[in-house]
């Protein structure tokens, strides 16, 4: 196998999507099922202070999932188009086959590979801190989602 497909093999298609005030969320291209606009919360009879209602999706409501207690984050954005991406979890139940995240502005395509980010801050194992890590890629903060842990407390 020749060096330039090695290196290939390593690099990770993703969406840095941007959420918060200065930062954004890296998300794995494969996990996106859907980018949606304009949507409003639907009612979702669900115990988990991590679900905000929901959004309907493909004849289905779909637990929107909020950050707003975690701590240490930056601000929302308020002032752009509320955009919805439905994301495929690690689960393999039905009950969570799909979250939503909010986020704004549109999201970029982006391939990485360990050369391309440094890691500004490794998570510790808490239940408030959803993330894998919080990494510098070419200067700008972004979050890695911990799918799994996210699964289980939602």
């Amino acid at each position: 196998m020749t060096e330039s497909r090695q290196q290939n093999i390593r690099e990770l298609h993703a969406c840095v999507v941007p959420w918060r005030e200065d930062c954004s969320l890296l998300v794995p291209g494969a996990m996106i099922a859907e980018t949606l606009y304009h949507l409003d919360n639907s009612p979702l009879q669900h115990g988990s202070p991590w679900v905000d209602g929901g959004v309907e999706w493909r004849g289905q409501i779909v637990p929107l999932v909020t950050f707003d207690d975690v701590p240490d984050l930056p601000k929302k954005v308020t002032d752009e188009t509320r955009r919805v991406l439905i994301c495929h979890t690690l689960s393999y139940s039905n009950e969570h086959a799909y979250i939503a995240l909010e986020f704004y502005r549109l999201p970029r395509l982006l391939f990485i590979d360990e050369s391309s980010f440094s890691v500004v801050d490794e998570s510790s194992a808490s239940e408030v801190w959803p993330f894998v890590a919080k990494i510098d890629i070419r200067e700008s903060i972004v979050y890695v989602l911990d799918m799994e842990k996210l699964c289980t407390i939602i």
